[in-house]
């Protein structure tokens, strides 16, 4: 095994293991001793989505594993039949779910820690974590923070007080809040988050469900001075143009100037250029607004009017 893999394995939850594995191997005196002194420290990137996988015969305190959507890649080798059908069914729910033109590009569900063990994930209960890393690719979107999540909406959850057993005792490592759980029929437990449907569990992980970038949606950019910078190609957008400095008095003609390029359009990118009380003006008066309205500050999607 290489010495990355021993900080893969740590810095998705599984340091136990890799000080275990890291015992019996003979990488030499230098090598164990530097990972001994990276194990602790490692850590996944933020906005990471991560899978529980129960231990299987013969395994010990079970796995955490890094789920990932890689444009023009095979599922992982990993996956049983079970596992790949989510899989598949995932990628195209998340096109959907975006709103994605065409078909959805090739892709693959990769679970690089399990190929790499090798460790077999059985199985549909990838589903949902595919779910949400696939529409974190499809939309080029990044996560606020790493999300644990598990299980299909057309199955009962199984094993769901193990999977919780490796929520708790890996949730501060790799910074989550509660463990997101799809299932038939209802789920009960300390941490459990659960869901009813596809669009409710993006919703609950982005704040919002986003839109594919190439998706029919008006798209405005309101700016101060010169504060032109949008996050679309010129022509893609409707400018809207305001005084370099706001007076108070300014606002309530500029949420008017808003709301008239939005051409009562049923989906919004409204990005906003200019101060915050520029923004807080905003936000609260299309707040209620009948179109589905997302905030874009600082190039990035924000937050949605109807959270």
């Amino acid at each position: 095994m290489e010495p990355d893999f021993f900080v893969a394995l740590a810095a998705e939850g599984n340091r136990q293991l890799a000080e275990n594995l890291l015992r019996a191997a003979s990488l030499g005196p230098r090598v164990t001793a530097d990972l001994k002194r990276r194990l602790p420290v490692a850590a996944a990137p933020v906005g990471s989505v991560f899978v529980p996988l129960p231990p299987v015969t013969g395994e010990a305190g079970g796995l955490t594993c890094a789920v990932r959507v890689e444009k023009g890649s095979r599922h992982s080798a990993c996956l049983d039949e079970a596992s790949r059908s989510a899989a598949r069914t995932a990628l195209k729910d998340a096109w959907g779910i975006i709103d994605g033109p065409g078909e959805a590009p090739a892709a693959g569900v990769v679970l690089a820690l399990c190929d790499r063990l090798p460790r077999q994930v059985v199985g549909s209960s990838v589903y949902l974590p595919a779910l949400i890393a696939a529409v974190r690719c499809f939309s080029d979107l990044s996560l606020p923070r790493s999300v644990m999540a598990t299980g299909c909406f057309a199955e009962p959850i199984g094993s769901l007080e193990a999977k919780l057993g490796l929520f708790h005792e890996r949730r501060e490592r790799l910074g989550l809040d509660s463990l997101l759980v799809a299932s038939r029929g209802p789920v009960e437990g300390d941490g459990v988050r659960p869901c009813v449907d596809r669009k409710e569990a993006v919703r609950q992980v982005f704040g919002f469900v986003p839109w594919h970038p190439k998706a029919k949606v008006q798209r405005v950019h309101v700016f101060c001075g010169d504060r032109h910078e949008a996050p679309w190609p010129d022509g893609s957008y409707v400018p809207v143009p305001l005084a370099r400095q706001l007076v108070p008095a300014d606002l309530r003609e500029a949420v008017a100037k808003v709301k008239e390029a939005m051409s009562n359009s049923e989906r919004v990118e409204l990005s906003i250029g200019g101060p915050l009380p520029l923004a807080v003006k905003l936000g609260i008066e299309l707040a209620n607004h009948p179109s589905e309205i997302i905030f874009v500050l600082r190039r990035m999607r924000w937050l949605s009017n109807k959270k």
